[in-house]
């Protein structure tokens, strides 16, 4: 029997169709719901429990973004910051334009002491933002980096006289020897306080991402 459409499609190719959608409808609320209680098992320090859960939903659908936001934060509350960092990855693959996975990452970074990712994942996050209150937490996390930045320049000049000597005559080079993030504009030659990281609002102020 042909249905009224103006294909002509079977009666029976049309209601397999619906069933396909109710079908693929329930599989998705069931995905959102164990991903909700996975989030609120994580926020009541559930870690394991949570993690199980959004594992389960991942496994059938490897690029539910919410659940990979969530495991993303049970990795973060688990100081599992490479894991974190992992999935974030995966998120930004995903939804490129969303500034809140960078300042995640550039978070994580800064735990892992990768203080040249952390930098490039903050700038993107400010070049992204728009909301006052997100841009004041960008702004406080570099003011986290630019001391944990400093401090290993000042921990090198103190212990090491040859480092020293180069910081004075190179600063950019020895900080980059280092790993720490540096703008040849904005480098200093005062050991004291050595201001390296680059500004993060303006385009241009890392061209390329590290390997």
């Amino acid at each position: 029997m042909r249905s009224g459409g103006r294909f002509g499609l079977d009666d029976s190719v049309v209601r397999d169709w619906s069933l396909r959608s109710e079908m693929m409808e329930s599989v998705l609320k069931e995905w959102e719901a164990t991903t909700l209680e996975a989030g609120l098992r994580a926020r009541e320090g559930r870690l394991k429990e949570a993690r199980i859960g959004v594992q389960r939903v991942l496994r059938a659908a490897p690029d539910f973004v919410p659940a990979l936001e969530v495991l993303a934060r049970i990795d973060w509350y688990r100081a599992d910051y490479a894991a974190t960092r992992r999935t974030i990855r995966r998120l930004t693959r995903l939804n490129p334009h969303e500034p809140g996975y960078r300042l995640l990452d550039a978070l994580a970074a800064i735990h892992m002491g990768d203080l040249v990712g952390a930098a490039w994942s903050l700038d993107l996050a400010a070049r992204q933002a728009t909301e006052p209150a997100f841009i004041e937490q960008v702004v406080e996390s570099r003011r986290a980096l630019e001391a944990q930045a400093t401090e290993a320049i000042r921990f090198w000049c103190r212990g090491n006289p040859t480092f020293a000597q180069w910081f004075d005559r190179d600063p950019v080079a020895a900080a980059q020897w280092l790993g720490v993030p540096v703008d040849a504009n904005e480098a200093t030659r005062t050991r004291s306080n050595p201001v390296l990281v680059p500004a993060l609002v303006p385009p241009g102020g890392l061209a390329s991402r590290p390997n």
